[in-house]
Order: structure tokens, then sequence, then C-alpha cells
């Protein structure tokens, strides 16, 4: 976990998404050409522009020209949770449309991702999702923990505990600020135990879990609904 935290500076607009809105954090310099390259950043789980692993690579890629966008997700790094969904290693539809609205404002400039832990799962799943259609110039994956199953099985080994607890209280802190939203879902949701989770796997049991069902069951009725008009 980083410490020290201080507040990074710069333009933070809220993008409003489907279902959702992100806080973006723009740093360039004062005078830059349209085309200068743009690098979008998407940081670790409750990660975002204020931890200094992000904050180190945000000064040394403005030292070399580039422009860069932090991406900070939902409820992180004060983000806002304006709907009764959190981000997930399983969802990549937020990372889509801030691409896509960093596209549309400048054009002219390529653009790379680089992205750490879940953000980099978030980011290669997005890839994977986008094929040879990727509008990306090109992308870094950074300790990406590729397979979340034995990601989660390793966080209950040795000292890893420690750091999943951290991350469980973190998320918590989190969760518990937008709770009101979540009340009255609907489904195979188990809302005190993500409020009150002491590990990773807790949350994921009481909240990601039933939101990634949701998502699949959006996805496969609109398939059937597709597949049903064509016939």
């Amino acid at each position: 976990m980083a410490t020290g935290r201080r507040r990074a500076t710069g333009r933070r607009p809220k993008i409003s998404l489907i279902g959702g809105s992100v806080a973006l954090l723009l740093r360039h310099r004062l005078f830059c050409a349209d085309q200068e390259p743009m690098a979008s950043t998407d940081p670790g789980l409750t990660g975002g522009s204020d931890d200094t692993y992000v904050r180190h690579m945000l000064l040394r890629a403005r030292s070399k020209g580039w422009r860069v966008v932090v991406i900070n997700s939902r409820g992180c790094a004060d983000s806002p949770v304006t709907t009764p969904k959190f981000y997930s290693a399983s969802f990549t539809g937020d990372l889509r449309q801030v691409i896509g609205h960093i596209l549309g404002r400048y054009p002219q400039s390529n653009v790379y991702a680089a992205g750490w832990s879940v953000g980099a799962n978030i980011l290669v799943r997005y890839l994977g999702e986008e094929t040879d259609k990727c509008p990306l110039s090109g992308a870094v994956s950074l300790c990406n923990p590729f397979n979340l199953v034995i990601a989660d099985e390793d966080f209950h080994k040795g000292f890893n505990n420690v750091y999943d607890r951290a991350l469980a209280r973190a998320l918590t802190t989190i969760f518990k600020k937008h709770a009101l939203l979540f009340e009255g879902l609907e489904g195979e949701y188990d809302i005190p135990k993500a409020a009150n989770a002491r590990t990773v796997r807790d949350f994921d049991e009481g909240l990601t879990r039933g939101q990634t069902l949701s998502v699949l069951c959006a996805s496969l009725e609109a398939k059937t609904l597709g597949t049903i008009d064509t016939v």
C-alpha cells in the first residue's frame, strides 16, 4: 500500500457514463500542441490520482512532454458514486467510455494506456474485447493478477493476509460513503457483508458477485432478444 498520500492537483472533470460516472485528473504543460501523446493511467484496486506510484508516473510522463489522464474509478480519490454500481475487474465499460471521451477530446493525439494491478487486469480485458479494432496506440500492463482465482487464494497466505485486510478496509471505506445507494437492491447481493468485509473475498461475495451476475444476465437477455429479432 502506498503511504504518504498527497492530493494530486490538476483539472478533475467528472465524466458521466452509462450507469454512473468517474472523475479524471488531467495534467499537461501550459502550452502544448494538439498532437502531443496522451497517457491514460488506470490505478490498482481503490487507487487513484492521489497515490504515490501514480503521481510518480504522472510527473515522469509530463517531463517527457506527454499529457496524462488518471482515471479515478467510481469512488476512488473522491470520484463520485452516483448509481448503485461499483467498478470491478469484470467490467470494462467505464474504461471503454473514458478512452472514447479522450479520443474525442484529443483526436490528433496518439493515446496510450497503462494499468496497475486490477487496473491492468481491466485494461488487458478491454484490449482482448476490442481485438484489432482497439483505438489505442499502445498499452502497458503492470503487476497484473491475470488469474484472479489464484490471486484470491494467494491473498490468504502469509503476509498477503495483511494486504488483503488493508484492501478490504479501503473498499468498505469507499462503500460506506455511498451505502444508501445500494439499499433494497434485488438479486444476489449481501449488502451488510460488503459493508463489513474483512477480506476482498467478503466484499466480492457481498457486492461484486451480484453485479457481475446482473451484467451477465443483461448481456444474455440482449443476445437472446437480438437472436429473436433476426428470426
